[in-house]
């Protein structure tokens, strides 16, 4: 019974400190430029024109224009590799515990139950994370405009009175 409650009591703990992650902005989604060279930056994407990608990274406004852009990499869910994997290896854990309990009400060689378990729910978290990593970041050619629009905090484009504050580089 001390298995079960302490199994419980570390899964609700675990929880909490792994799986929720900062929320989502109503603005516009995390977003990363990559340069063409070895360079890129992240921020916000507040705007997208056939000539220019507008973030707001580190409290200022920053344009890049279309010819420096490799690619641009939206968030698409915040649920990725890391998330996944600390999930399964706590239902690993948790399922192993209250199961190697369970059997050993009934029979008293139970040791490998717990590691069975364990290492199935961390096979299937390997696999089920890289699934999740792919699927959590849309990849867009810089002139996919149409595309990108939805996702930025102004849709319609950039305003003029934005615009002025900063030039794309």
């Amino acid at each position: 019974m001390r298995i079960i409650a302490s199994s419980l009591l570390l899964s609700a703990l675990a929880a909490t400190a792994c799986i929720p992650g900062r929320g989502i902005s109503p603005y516009g989604r995390p977003a990363t430029v990559h340069l063409h060279g070895a360079g890129s930056a992240s921020g916000e994407l507040l705007a997208v024109s056939p000539d220019s990608v507008w973030l707001w990274r580190d409290s200022s406004l920053q344009g890049f224009t279309t010819k420096s852009v490799r690619i641009v990499t939206v968030e698409r869910h915040r649920y990725g590799s890391t998330r996944t994997m600390a999930l399964m290896a706590i239902t690993g854990t948790v399922s192993g515990l209250m199961l190697q309990g369970a059997c050993a009400r009934i029979e008293s060689d139970c040791g490998y139950i717990f590691s069975g378990v364990l290492g199935f729910s961390l096979a299937s978290g390997a696999l089920l994370s890289i699934i999740n990593h792919y699927s959590s970041l849309y990849r867009f050619p810089p002139g996919d405009v149409d595309r990108m629009r939805p996702l930025a905090r102004f849709p319609q484009g950039l305003p003029d009175s934005i615009r002025t504050a900063g030039r794309p580089q």
